[in-house]
């Protein structure tokens, strides 16, 4: 297991994702809709405290379907990649 910290100005989020490598990282950055540099921190196991609730990768991809950003995202990427980005970051969820 995994844990992200991504920040974007003044939000902050926590991920737990069973692995990490740079498919998942850049799925992160594409469909957080956040950007390139958005992950501060990535560390193997589980985080003992936190400020933050850990965020559902679920609510995450949801959010980018539900956000309308797809349409744009899918002019400027070819559909599958946008796709496999959600496919992999499906299949790494932890919660």
């Amino acid at each position: 297991m995994y844990t992200l910290i991504i920040t974007y100005e003044d939000i902050t989020e926590v991920y737990k994702v069973s692995k990490y490598n740079d498919s998942i990282h850049k799925a992160f950055e594409e469909i957080s809709m956040y950007g390139e540099n958005c992950i501060e921190f990535v560390f193997p196991g589980e985080s003992i405290f936190s400020l933050h609730e850990v965020c559902s990768v679920f609510d995450m991809v949801k959010r980018f379907d539900d956000s309308g950003a797809a349409e744009m995202y899918y002019e400027q990427v070819e559909p599958s990649t946008i796709d496999k980005w959600k496919k992999d970051l499906m299949e790494v969820a932890d919660y």
